[in-house]
């Protein structure tokens, strides 16, 4: 009972990063649009970006033990810890870059 709890508890904290930082991220493309000059631009770059990654970050480490653990079978730990933060970074990376460019008003680029 108390494992499945937990499971919910860690399921729903990764589903409410995932929203919060794509909403975060969503904003600050939004932000960008091409009536601002280059540096209001990477200005509201700088103050969203991160927050959204953070964010990410820790829905990305809480949803790789899971993926490693039903999909593929492994145990986490054989993985590495060291290798699953690196990996969860790179995603949120990836996936805060791709919202913020998906929401940028006609996907012009920042210079």
């Amino acid at each position: 009972m108390v494992i499945a709890l937990t499971d919910i508890i860690l399921f729903v904290t990764a589903f409410v990063s995932f929203v919060y930082g794509t909403r975060i991220a969503w904003a600050c493309g939004q932000n960008c649009n091409s009536r601002k000059t280059s540096e209001e631009r990477m200005q509201k770059m700088k103050e969203y970006i991160p927050i959204s990654t953070l964010i990410y970050f820790f829905g990305f480490i809480i949803t790789s033990k899971y993926l490693y653990k039903f999909l593929l079978r492994t145990d986490p730990t054989d993985v590495g810890t060291l290798s699953i933060i690196f990996m969860s970074l790179i995603n949120a990376l990836m996936l805060s870059s791709a919202v913020g460019w998906f929401a940028m008003p006609k996907r012009r680029s920042l210079f």
